[in-house]
């Protein structure tokens, strides 16, 4: 009588190879849960998930490899007959298809119901997220020399129809990174965007810590708006169409700078030129400090950040922290503003973008707010995925009734 192999003996790995690809698989099938729920609930700017969950839904394409890896992988398995490790590997598959198709459907299906036309193509395709400066950009232009000599660069990016006709648009873009890094230059794709649509960029370079630089750091970006209106003819813009565009901590400095222009409390740098906001563009950007330092999920990264911008925590500078928060200024003179933010962001909280939507309701200022689901802090670094297109449709419709 010939004994049949038992279902146990079939899937039991058999020689080295087979064990290696097990363990492989099992490694994997581990990991995607994690990934999943960390996707569906960010953590800390600390927690490596986390970050994982934040990279893969700011490019898909990395994401989308990852999965053509994986049925790869798993085909390699199912061809060497090591079928508990297949079976590992479409476990993996689908919490990673999973995670894939929360990161896009939400705002896929919000601008379904707005009749916004998106691309899926172009949410994984190869897109120039760092284009190069154009021919006619100026680069390291001095906008301001503060009293101990450091001088104050900006780069301008014309736009394309700069040459052409009356004065046109102009946006001051604001870079982030918490106010204690990063530098202008970041995100050059919006930079490129915006002169297709006929806006002359100013990418602005402002001071950061040490030491504390809570007044300084708008006081750079005020002295740039004036020295970009005292110097508007040389770059063909109208002075009185000077919006301000920025991401993260760089939202918050548009904010501030566009709201407190008349308040005597956050001067200028250099100058002391009062001018006139047309509109404020903000990515995630904090409206309340106060509020940011108590509620946030990466709360240990913002007690950080925040104490060195700052100089400490609110109990230490409670009037520092309200005058850095621009719902103070809010008033109905407060520049139109549209406002971005991630419903997965895992730093800056939804409450933000509504308290700020609150204040400029109640105020009679007009304000648009958009919360996307799924997408994570720095959504928009990508040019193509989901999220940025969906918020290049509604940008466009604002900067042309709004700049």
């Amino acid at each position: 009588m010939i004994n049949k192999p038992n279902f146990r003996s079939i899937l039991r790995p058999k020689g080295k190879l087979q064990w290696t690809l097990t363990i492989i698989a099992f490694i994997l099938c581990l990991i995607s849960p994690f990934l999943l729920y960390y996707t569906v609930y960010p953590h800390s700017a600390y927690h490596v998930f986390s970050i994982l969950a934040m990279v893969f839904s700011i490019d898909p394409r990395i994401m989308l490899i990852t999965i053509a890896v994986i049925i790869l992988f798993g085909v390699l398995t199912f061809w060497k007959k090591t079928y508990l490790a297949a079976i590992a590997c479409l476990i993996t598959l689908c919490l990673f298809s999973s995670a894939m198709f929360y990161q896009f459907n939400g705002v896929y299906s919000m601008a379904k119901d707005e009749n916004i036309s998106l691309s899926i193509v172009q949410n994984f395709e190869r897109s120039s997220t760092y284009p190069d400066l154009p021919n006619n950009s100026m680069k390291d232009i001095v906008y301001a020399t503060v009293e101990d000599g450091t001088k104050l660069l900006l780069d301008v990016w014309p736009a394309q129809n700069a040459n052409a006709g009356k004065p046109g648009p102009a946006i001051l873009r604001i870079h982030g990174g918490g106010w204690v890094e990063g530098g202008r230059g970041e995100s050059p794709h919006w930079n490129q965007w915006l002169n297709e649509k006929g806006y002359t960029v100013f990418d602005v370079e402002y001071r950061m810590p040490p030491p504390e630089r809570w007044m300084v750091e708008v006081g750079d970006v005020k002295a740039a708006i004036g020295w970009v209106a005292k110097n508007a003819s040389t770059y063909n813009i109208d002075p009185k169409r000077i919006s301000l565009m920025g991401q993260s901590a760089g939202g918050n400095l548009a904010m501030l700078a566009g709201y407190s222009m008349n308040s005597d409390s956050l001067p200028p740098s250099v100058g002391d030129a009062v001018v006139p906001i047309k509109s404020v563009i903000n990515f995630y950007g904090p409206s309340d400090l106060n509020r940011l330092y108590d509620h946030s999920l990466s709360i240990n990264y913002v007690h950080s950040i925040l104490s060195q911008y700052i100089g400490g925590s609110p109990i230490d500078f409670p009037e520092r922290y309200q005058a850095v928060s621009p719902i103070q200024y809010v008033n109905s003179t407060t520049p139109s503003t549209i406002t971005f933010l991630g419903l997965n962001d895992h730093i800056i909280p939804a409450e933000q973008a509504e308290v700020l939507d609150q204040a400029m309701a109640s105020a009679g200022a007009y304000h648009e707010m958009y919360l996307l689901p799924g997408a994570d802090h720095a959504f928009d670094t990508y040019l193509g995925n989901i999220a940025t297109q969906y918020t290049r449709a509604k940008l466009e419709a604002f900067l042309e009734e709004h700049s």
